[in-house]
């Protein structure tokens, strides 16, 4: 405040003008006060109280609080959910069932089998369920069908495949 006086003697002001500048940087130096407090609670975790100055309950939203202004999506804001912590968009996973091993014996070249979504090179393991038994012999580049092949949880099938029948056949275990 003592800079107002002097700059106002330097430059000429008069006393009116020095008693309004001074005036001036009272408010001021009030509402940084009032603003550091506010900063001061906020940092201490505690919400912001509606003081003198304070907008806040006075029909205008805190923004940091979860107001109108942009979420605070990592505290549970309206942002999107959060999967790892228990969002209601998160998907309950099940165990998966245990697979089954499928090995092959013959001659054949290749040997996959197929399900209803796409092939599999065996000897594997695979999930439970419904497949078709697909080989080739010799010097054959494409698969021809020889089969279905039912494959239960945690089972062991073993397919014999041979060129001399031309022939695939699950074996008992």
């Amino acid at each position: 405040m003592v800079w107002i006086v002097v700059a106002s003697f330097l430059t000429g002001c008069g006393a009116n003008e020095a008693a309004a500048l001074t005036d001036e940087v009272e408010a001021l130096t009030r509402r940084v006060a009032t603003l550091e407090q506010k900063v001061k609670r906020l940092e201490g975790g505690k919400p912001a109280k509606g003081g003198k100055n304070s907008k806040v309950g006075k029909g205008k939203t805190d923004k940091s609080k979860g107001g109108k202004g942009k979420t605070d999506k990592s505290k549970g804001g309206k942002g999107k959910t959060d999967k790892s912590k228990g969002g209601k968009n998160e998907k309950t996973k099940k165990p998966a069932p245990p697979k089954g091993t499928i090995k092959v014996t013959g001659d054949a070249v290749k040997v996959m089998v197929a399900n209803d979504q796409r092939k599999f090179a065996v000897p594997n393991q695979l999930a439970p369920g419904s497949y078709t038994v697909m080989a080739a012999f010799g010097a054959e580049t494409t698969l021809t069908e020889y089969g279905p092949l039912e494959l239960a949880e945690g089972q062991t099938v073993s397919i014999d495949c041979q060129s001399t029948v031309r022939r695939c056949t699950a074996l008992p275990q």
